[in-house]
């Protein structure tokens, strides 16, 4: 906002000199001693009234423009990418300093500098719509065809291994990876688990009634939770033998929206705390839960808009949020209450 400021123009005030002509002489009588004659005095100079000083007029104080309300979030910066990056499909950050996009034909940029520069990633593969990011050299991406890509040095170059998947819209999405050997991997209707770096994929069995995938978090190599589109929070101990079944509360008849990435966030840090970011009918939440998904703490984020691929890091603390339209992406930070 320009502030409009008014100057006040002074006024200077000139005085002029006053000058008295000297008197004229009268004729003497003759004889009469001629008295000398009075030397003229120059006339009191009259002196300048004192200069006013201009003073400015009063600065009007602008409204403060409030700030975003993000719910339980602090915004840490929002960036813009840009040259041909149209064709991004997710981005994530693990901190204010290192992170990933990914999309369009295997497009792969990273940055260790907070997306001051971008790199080009050395990736082959078909269209990523997956991603997760372990620390600053170990990451994973997936998408169409099956295709998952390992990096161990920040994204600069992406490994392919065994294919988990199928090609769209059934394709891998979901990603959640303890480091570069154990993780899961994911589409709306299959589950997998590898403990080799992805050289071989184990179908995990989701119980019967459960709907499409919505979000995967595996904390431990046997300990791990399934977030259906219907609120359902599917909790194994034994990697996947069985189920334990929960509720992230939703309103009755809530779903979960769907997209070819991931729309919807989810961490557990330790086996009671966790937390999901989700978007209802355009409204988005953070739902955190202190006795391992039994019930939740809601809170709202009503600024939070035009946004539609979400990215948790393991700890729960630092979000990612692409809007793929305007190519930016917010990175914020949990505040405890």
């Amino acid at each position: 906002m320009k502030h409009a400021f008014t100057l006040l123009l002074g006024i200077w005030l000139t005085v002029s000199l006053a000058g008295c002509a000297p008197a004229q002489e009268q004729p003497v009588p003759t004889g009469t001693p001629v008295p000398p004659t009075a030397t003229p005095q120059p006339a009191p100079t009259a002196t300048p009234a004192p200069t006013a000083t201009p003073q400015p007029a009063p600065t009007a104080t602008p409204a403060p423009t409030p700030a975003p309300d993000l719910g339980p979030w602090k915004l840490l910066r929002q960036l813009e990418y840009k040259d041909n990056d149209s064709a991004i499909n997710f981005g994530a950050f693990l901190n204010e300093s290192h992170g990933i996009l990914v999309g369009y034909s295997g497009l792969v940029r990273y940055t260790s500098n907070g997306g001051q520069n971008w790199d080009v990633g050395n990736s082959s593969s078909l269209c990523r719509f997956g991603l997760d990011i372990v620390d600053e050299q170990i990451a994973w991406n997936c998408g169409n065809g099956g295709h998952v890509r390992v990096s161990t040095d920040g994204g600069a170059t992406w490994n392919p291994v065994t294919d988990y998947g199928k090609s769209e819209p059934d394709h891998c999405r979901y990603l959640s990876f303890l480091d570069a050997q154990t993780g899961w991997a994911a589409a709306p209707a299959m589950l997998g688990a590898t403990l080799d770096g992805g050289v071989t994929w184990t179908d995990l069995s989701l119980p019967k009634g459960t709907g499409k995938i919505a979000a995967i978090s595996l904390r431990t190599p046997t300990e791990g939770y399934v977030l259906d589109i219907q609120g359902v929070l599917l909790v194994t101990a034994d990697g996947g033998k069985t189920w334990t079944l929960r509720s992230l509360s939703l309103p009755k008849g809530g779903k979960l929206p769907m997209d070819f990435a991931s729309l919807t966030a989810m961490r557990f840090w330790d086996a009671q705390h966790g937390r999901v970011v989700y978007n209802l009918s355009g409204q988005f939440w953070t739902a955190t839960t202190e006795d391992g998904g039994i019930t939740w703490k809601q809170q709202a984020m009503p600024d939070v808009k035009g946004i539609y691929n979400l990215f948790l890091t393991r700890d729960g603390q630092t979000l990612s949020a692409i809007d793929v339209t305007k190519r930016k992406i917010l990175i914020l930070q949990y505040q405890q209450p």
